[in-house]
């Protein structure tokens, strides 16, 4: 799915619509589900993917916080690194064409490296509510941006709910607009 496609601002639509209808406590929930929904429509089998690999990264998150190990902190990233690696060797083996698409893969994967890493250091604590890890790990406007956000940048930005702003709904167009405008009359141009 590209991310100038209708369909991709369907789900955005309908995502922010909801997330100001619900509660504001439950808001982190919209968007834990319209994450979840966005990877679902692409490729069921792409989002079982993401789940597992989020259990377990949540789960090793949990454990190298109270151990502080080196050696399970490679061998952590090691395993992370596999799905990745897989769909790039799969890619060369079968000329181009993938299995299954998972859509920002070594985004994510480089994403719960560095949660990791930093939870190894103590930089952050372990998330303990395995629905919040994974909504900081598939909300799903991220995977189109850069640098990878750390924990700590977003995970209050997520979980909190924000109230409605006008000003900020104008600007937010605003930046679409200017987007689209740099993606179709500069960037595809080159």
């Amino acid at each position: 799915m590209s991310f100038l496609s209708i369909e991709f601002y369907a789900i955005l639509f309908i995502c922010i619509t909801a997330y100001y209808l619900v509660p504001l406590k439950n808001r982190w929930l919209v968007l834990l589900v319209g994450s979840l929904g966005f990877y679902c429509f692409i490729s069921y089998k792409a989002l079982i993917v993401l789940i597992v690999i989020c259990l377990f990264s949540f789960m090793i998150g949990i454990i190298i916080e109270e151990k502080k190990s080196k050696k399970l902190l490679w061998i952590t990233i090691i395993l992370l690194l596999i799905p990745l690696i897989c769909s790039r060797v799969l890619s060369r083996i079968w000329g181009g064409r993938k299995p299954f698409v998972i859509v920002g893969l070594s985004y994510f994967t480089l994403q719960m490296i560095a949660y990791i890493a930093d939870v190894y250091k103590g930089k952050i604590s372990a998330q303990k509510n395995i629905l919040k890890y994974i909504l900081f790990i598939s909300f799903f406007p991220q995977i189109i941006q850069g640098p990878i956000p750390r924990y700590e940048q977003l995970q209050h930005q997520l979980i909190e709910g924000h109230r409605f702003e006008e000003d900020n709904v104008v600007k937010g167009f605003m930046l679409i607009l200017w987007g689209f405008f740099l993606k179709l009359m500069l960037a595809d141009k080159a």
